[in-house]
Order: C-alpha cells, then structure tokens, then sequence
C-alpha cells in the first residue's frame, strides 16, 4: 500500500511537468527568425566596389562572425571590428542597421541590403553607409560582398 501512495504521488507530481511539454512552443517574431538564420561564421568569396570586382582572395583569411546581435569581423584569426545590428526584413531588399562598438568604424552606423539563399550570404551598401542601395548593383559608391558560410 506504502509503495502504491509514493507511485502516485510520483505521478501526480509529475503531472504538471509533462503538461508544460504539451504548451506549443513560443513563436519566433519573424526578423527574429530572419536574424537566427544568418547567425554563423561566413568566409567571404568576393567582393564589388563600384560594380568592379575587388582582387580577392585578400591576405588574412577575412571572416564575418554573426551571433545574436553581433558582427564581429575576423581577420588574421583576430577581431578587427565589432558591430551590433538589427534585421528588418519587412523592407525589400531586405536590410540590416549595424552600429560598430569597436574598430576603426567605432560609432558608425551602416545601413545594409542582404539576401540569403542556402548557404551563401549576400551584402550590400553605399561607402558612407547612410543609406540602403535598392539592389545588388554594385555601383555609384556601393559595396557587394558574397559570402558562404563556413561549416564546421
């Protein structure tokens, strides 16, 4: 009888354990899904400037590290510059607004364009970084960066 009182009062205490499993769970805002889905390390494969493609590969095996609301910039295997951003894909093309807290760029704000398809990010923005470009052109002052991400 001792042994059926402490088998229910175990499953009566579990009880409310496995109802919380059963609640569904919390769904994601969709610019937080959006940030999710870039978090990682990315290898950048080439680069634009002005519609004219930059010499690449650069010295320094340069890499974007993107975490939740980071972007730290890695070159030679160390942080060069670090920035916050923010992803706003109700806009077309999709932006993010990145604020740099370290570097060279420290106090900045840059607006970007992005696109994402599988595993190969695509940047973009003007020189100044004021504004967002309307696409991936690549000229007048812009910037276009492609990069894959990293596995491993």
């Amino acid at each position: 009888m001792r042994l059926l009182l402490v088998m229910l009062a175990g499953f009566v205490a579990a009880a409310p354990v496995s109802a919380v499993a059963d609640r569904p769970p919390i769904k994601k805002l969709p610019a937080q899904q959006a940030a999710d889905n870039l978090q990682g390390t990315w290898v950048i494969v080439s680069m634009q400037l002005n519609g004219q493609e930059f010499p690449w590969p650069v010295k320094g095996d340069p890499k974007i590290s993107i975490s939740a609301g980071k972007m730290i910039w890695v070159q030679y295997g160390k942080p060069v510059s670090e920035a916050t951003y923010k992803v706003d894909n109700t806009k077309n093309p999709k932006q993010i607004q990145s604020t740099f807290i370290q570097g060279s760029e420290k106090g900045k704000v840059y607006v970007l364009i992005y696109s994402l398809e599988g595993e190969t990010l695509k940047l973009g923005t003007y020189l100044d970084g004021k504004q967002a470009p309307r696409g991936f052109g690549g000229k007048d002052d812009e910037v276009v960066i492609v990069l894959k991400r990293q596995k491993g």
